[in-house]
């Protein structure tokens, strides 16, 4: 018998931003940046900590500090490219 999903460690799927109502996913956040332009062409993100961050295996929106300890716990990091970019926090670039 499989144990239950819960009890399975959680993992960074994707690159989310939070817009309206929603949460946008990417393999990117560029990508997601297109989506969202495409939809509205005026947009500017509000606050980027808030708004920026990944979708995790448990189906929870993470901020960038949240989602590089589960991403470094988890050793999905492939490669540190913070060049001018606050330490601790996760981009999308570093899993991929």
């Amino acid at each position: 018998m499989s144990k239950p999903e819960s009890n399975k460690p959680e993992f960074i799927l994707c690159a989310a931003i939070k817009f309206k109502d929603s949460i946008l996913c990417g393999y990117r956040h560029g990508d997601v940046v297109d989506l969202i332009k495409k939809i509205q062409p005026d947009y500017k993100y509000i606050n980027i900590h808030e708004t920026v961050g990944f979708l995790t295996s448990k189906n929870r929106f993470v901020t960038r500090k949240e989602a590089f300890k589960i991403a470094q716990s988890m050793n999905q990091i492939w490669h540190k490219l913070h060049d001018g970019v606050e330490e601790n926090i996760l981009v999308s670039e570093d899993l991929y």
